[in-house]
């Protein structure tokens, strides 16, 4: 039978990934300005110094939960096929949340610096490296020529670029 220690370790997520579930939730539904630290506690059922204790600022918070989201990108784009590769890199760019968070709201908040340059973006850095190819690819697919948003191809292109 196992112990209650492990049943807790095995039930509840970390302190630190509610945090970062309840702050992309959030960021998603209202951008940076409705991730409060007291919405982000409540629903991660956390007191404010855990997230300052794990983040340092509600600032650190948001790079941690755009950094998540950019490593969801980077893992899209590294699929072995490139037609994969560019149909999960635009299924992720359909999700409200990605768009909101990554595309339209961390440039504001990490600054202009940081996104001035595609070594500091790896996730753009593999667009551009097989873009041409795989949306070639992707295009020659009916299914993916219907799934191609307009507006999520332009907030892709502006961030690229």
């Amino acid at each position: 039978m196992p112990s209650q220690a492990s049943k807790r370790a095995v039930q509840v997520p970390s302190g630190r990934a509610r945090i970062l579930q309840a702050g992309l939730d959030l960021a998603a539904e209202a951008g940076p300005s409705g991730m409060t630290i007291n919405q982000v506690c409540l629903r991660a059922r956390v007191k404010a110094p855990a997230i300052y204790y794990h983040f340092g600022s509600k600032q650190g918070l948001f790079l941690a939960v755009n950094e998540l989201l950019e490593q969801r990108a980077l893992q899209a784009l590294n699929c072995p096929s490139s037609s994969d590769a560019w149909k999960a890199f635009l299924c992720l760019c359909e999700e409200p949340g990605f768009r909101q968070i990554v595309l339209k709201d961390a440039p504001h908040v990490a600054g202009r610096q940081r996104w001035s340059g595609v070594e500091q973006l790896p996730w753009s850095a593999a667009l551009i490296r097989g873009s041409g190819k795989r949306y070639v690819e992707a295009i020659e697919q009916q299914e993916m020529r219907d799934r191609l948003a307009l507006a999520t191809l332009i907030e892709t292109t502006m961030v690229v670029i």
